[in-house]
Order: structure tokens, then C-alpha cells, then sequence
């Protein structure tokens, strides 16, 4: 079955567009991976995962239809079911259930009106707070809708109706989310800065911060910049974990907005634990971006070390835990070997599927120069060993690369197949001191000689003997004077010069 899902029409169109497939068995349990997400997440990541997986794609695609059909998005209802056509063509469900799609329609274009027409009636008796929360609801009826453009409007539209720094942080968080659904990594950066620069309450800014920070660590790493990205993954507070606990305490399930019979009561009252990014996302990222843009001294003092906040992150993730721990003790074949095993889940994952290859090869480069460091010569062999090649791959091809472009300071003899440190002569290694050292010396001494020109000069000034007097000597000449002084406001003195 999986072989005939992955000659499928999907995932020949995807392999054509370079898309990575998964085609082993995932360790992830879809249904209880699914369970920690609502709102329009777990839509995305079904159709995430069903473009992705070959095991996982017609569950995927079974229980995203089966769900986007108990709300109103018609949109992704459509692309569900074009993706599972192509999947299993004489499926049941990959045919598009025009009745259904009719009072779906009839019953948002009902809904819109009404929320439009509450909106202009709070705007004819322009109470501020009414048309705050009007446009608030509407915006959030677009995000269900999966129209993100006109949520983005009703939520900007909001902003002259705040009348509190609460209110505009709460705008912002929406703001946010609709950005990140959108794929906007720069907007999402530059309002979740502004949240930071709000004039809020100790209480409110200590629930915000942890969910900004985890913002701009996304962005960040989604524009790749991976080191800055564990720089805000890691200062992430442990409480954005407490929130979800206490929310899953509660009872509220990911059909609870339906139950409640409000389209837009969903996604944007949930917590952003939950709707976005949950803790073990924030584990699985700031973990492996740290992995990547830290050295192993920087990994046991802000990532391993019992003090430090991330920790708590990390023991949601134990594997990842244990990898970062094996890398900083030199076992870099084992914690490759981890990292090679949950690819796989890590692919599936919707926001970390197109960093995965990168980082886990970035990593390799790190060990191997690691590894390489202490010796002045290891044979292929060996390196072949500890750092099992890609398939296809000779070792010394990766070697190559790596010398090429500067990441191995090294030499290869193919003949005797050995990797050569570079040899540096201890003479020419003193002489590279002394001239980096010259240009250093001969500026001090330039000081030096500009002081004793200054002093041979008559220009240096002494402290002064009196309260207000300042003596100032002359070659042939030494008088005192009084300083000229000017009285200002407070009582102080100023001596000029």
C-alpha cells in the first residue's frame, strides 16, 4: 500500500518540485500528535503531513476532511480532497461533497453579514470598546475561513480603537498568529518588537514575553538565521509551559469551539500554546538550532546545566536532550545516529521540514572538525567509521567539500588515504606574533612620545593647590591664577578647559 501511495500522482508532483518525501514508518502517533494543536493548525499540519509522509498521508488526509468538514473552510476542505484524489483515486471521501460545500457557503455568508452589520452598527453609535470587539470577531471569522487578508485588515483596523496598552498587545498577538499562518516571517519579527516596547503590566508582560520570544525565535529560524533563533528559543520562560498544562487541566478539547457553536470562538481563543506553537515545538527548535549556531561550551552552560531555564523545554524532548549531551561529550557518532533516526518525525513536522537536512549536516561538519581536532593525522577509514557517509557518498568526496569551502582546516593524501592537519613551523609561527604584535607596540609608543612632547611643551595641566586655582607652567614661566570660573544652576562650579 505505502509503495502504490508513493508512486501516487501527489508525490510524484512533489518530488518534481525537489520536495523532501518521507517514505520510512514515522515514530509519531498522528492522532495524539494532532491532539496538542487547535485551531487552524491542525488543518495545516494534516495536509502538511499527508503531502510529506507515504505511511501517514491517507490518515492524514481521512481525519483532516473528516474534521475541516465539521467547520466552515470550505477552501482547504477542496484542496483536502484534491490531494487525496490523487492519493487514492476510488476513495469514498476524494469526492467533493457539493451539498455540504453549498450550506457552507449559505451558512458563512449568512454569518458575515451579520457580523459586518453588528460592526456598522457599533460604529453609527461610536462606542470605541464595541467596535474594538466587532472587528475583533470578524477578524477572527476570516481566520477560520482561511481568508487571512481580511483578517489582517480587521485586525489593524483595530488599532485605533484600543484604549489600553492590553488591548493593543492583544491585537498584536492576533496580528501575529494571521502572519504566521501566512508565512510573513518579517511582519510577525517587527509586531512582536513592538509588543516588547509596550508599556505593560508586570503580570500581562510576564504572559506575553514568553509567547514574543518564541515568535521571533520562528522568524528566525524560518529566515534562517539559526543562531539568533536559539538566542530567543532559549529565553523563552518556563511558564509558556504551565499554560498549557493548565489548559489541558481544563478540559478544552480541539472540538471545543465547535461545541460552542461560534465559528469565530476557535483558533483565537485558545492560547498561542496551543493554536501555534506548543512547548515541544519550542524544544524541538530552540534544541537543534543550539545544536547548530553553539559551540559545546556555550551548549553546557545555557542549554545542559541545571540552571539554566531551557532545560525544562528540553525535558520534554528527551532524545533531543540526550543528543545535545552526547555531542558535548565528544560522542559525535552517537548523537548523529540519533539525530539520522528522528529525521523522519522531524520532517513531518510543518515548520521545521525545510531546516532538518541543513541543520543535521551542519552538525556532521561541527563533529567531524571536532573529532578531527586533537590528531595530526586520521585515515579515511577511520573517519568512515565514526561518520557513516551518506549512500552514495565517499568520505573523501565529503572531505573535499568540506576543505573547499573552509569549514576543515586540513590536507588529503590520497595516496596513504589520510587526513593531514596542517603543518605551522614554530618560527613561522612567532613571526606571525611579532607582526600582529608591531603595529600594536608602535602605537603606544607614538602615545608615549606625543605625552613627553606635550609635558617638554609646557602643555600639561597639573592638579590645582587651591580650591579655584589652577597653576600653569611655562617653560621660564610658572605663575598661579585663578581659574575663571562660572556660577550655574544649583550652586555648582565649572572650571572650564
Amino acid at each position: 500500500m505505502a509503495a502504490a501511495i508513493e508512486d501516487s500522482a501527489l508525490f510524484r508532483e512533489a518530488r518534481g518540485r525537489g520536495r523532501v518525501i518521507v517514505t520510512e514508518q514515522p515514530r509519531i502517533d498522528l492522532e495524539n500528535y494532532i491532539a496538542s494543536y487547535v485551531g487552524p493548525t491542525r488543518l495545516y499540519r494534516y495536509m502538511h503531513i499527508a503531502s510529506t509522509s507515504t505511511f501517514l498521508a491517507l490518515d492524514a488526509l481521512h481525519a483532516g476532511i473528516k474534521e475541516v468538514k465539521e467547520g466552515f473552510n470550505t477552501a482547504v476542505y477542496l484542496q483536502l480532497v484534491e490531494m487525496l484524489a490523487k492519493v487514492a483515486p476510488d476513495d469514498p471521501l476524494a469526492e467533493v461533497d457539493a451539498e455540504w460545500m453549498d450550506d457552507r457557503i449559505k451558512m458563512v455568508k449568512v454569518l458575515t453579514d451579520r457580523l459586518e452589520g453588528e460592526l456598522k452598527t457599533y460604529k453609527n453609535n461610536m462606542i470605541k470598546e464595541s467596535i474594538r470587539m466587532a472587528l475583533e470577531e470578524l477578524g477572527r471569522h476570516y481566520m477560520e475561513l482561511n481568508d487571512y487578508p481580511s483578517a489582517i485588515r480587521s485586525f489593524t483596523k483595530m488599532r485605533e480603537h484600543c484604549t489600553l496598552p492590553k488591548h493593543i498587545s492583544e491585537m498584536t498577538i492576533l496580528l501575529i498568529q494571521a502572519y504566521i499562518h501566512q508565512g510573513q516571517w518579517s511582519s510577525v519579527m517587527s509586531n512582536a518588537q513592538k509588543v516588547h516596547q509596550l508599556s505593560l503590566g508586570r503580570e500581562e508582560k510576564a504572559r506575553l514575553s514568553p509567547v514574543l520570544d518564541a515568535c521571533i525565535g520562528l522568524s528566525q529560524m524560518q529566515m534562517r538565521s539559526y543562531a539568533a533563533a536559539a538566542r530567543s528559543f532559549l529565553a523563552v520562560d518556563p511558564a509558556y509551559i504551565a499554560v498549557v498544562r493548565s489548559d489541558s487541566n481544563t478540559g478544552a478539547g480541539p472540538s471545543s469551539a465547535h461545541n460552542q457553536g461560534g465559528l469565530a470562538a476557535s483558533a483565537g481563543r485558545h492560547d498561542f500554546q496551543r493554536a501555534i506553537l506548543t512547548p515541544n515545538d519550542v524544544a524541538l527548535y530552540g534544541g537543534l538550532c543550539a545544536l547548530m549556531g553553539m559551540d559545546r561550551a556555550q551548549l553546557r552552560a545555557e542549554v545542559l546545566s541545571g540552571g539554566a531555564p531551557f532545560r525544562q523545554f528540553l525535558e520534554l524532548e528527551p532524545h533531543l536532550r540526550r543528543a545535545i549531551t552526547l555531542f558535548c561529550g565528544s560522542k559525535y557518532a552517537a548523537c548523529l545516529e540519533i539525530l539520522e533516526s528522528f529525521r523522519p518525525d522531524w520532517l513531518c513536522d510543518v515548520y521545521m521540514h525545510d531546516h532538518v537536512g541543513q541543520i543535521i549536516a551542519h552538525v556532521r561538519e561541527k563533529s567531524v572538525v571536532e573529532f578531527f581536532q586533537p590528531f595530526s593525522c586520521v585515515t579515511f577509514d577511520e573517519l568512515a567509521r565514526t561518520f557513516v557517509p551518506p549512500p552514495g557518498v565517499k568520505i573523501e568526496d565529503e572531505l573535499v567539500d568540506m576543505i573547499q569551502r573552509g569549514a576543515l582546516p586540513a590536507r588529503i593524501d590520497l595516496v596513504d588515504r589520510l587526513l593531514i592537519a596542517p603543518h605551522t613551523p614554530p618560527r613561522q609561527e612567532i613571526h606571525a606574533a611579532a607582526l600582529e604584535m608591531t603595529p600594536k607596540y608602535e602605537h603606544n609608543l607614538r602615545l608615549r612620545l606625543l605625552r613627553l612632547n606635550m609635558i617638554g611643551a609646557g602643555l600639561e595641566l597639573k592638579q590645582p593647590k587651591g580650591p579655584h586655582a589652577v597653576h600653569v607652567e611655562r617653560p621660564g614661566v610658572e605663575h598661579s591664577v585663578m581659574a575663571d570660573t562660572q556660577m550655574v544652576e544649583g550652586g555648582d562650579i565649572y572650571q572650564p578647559g
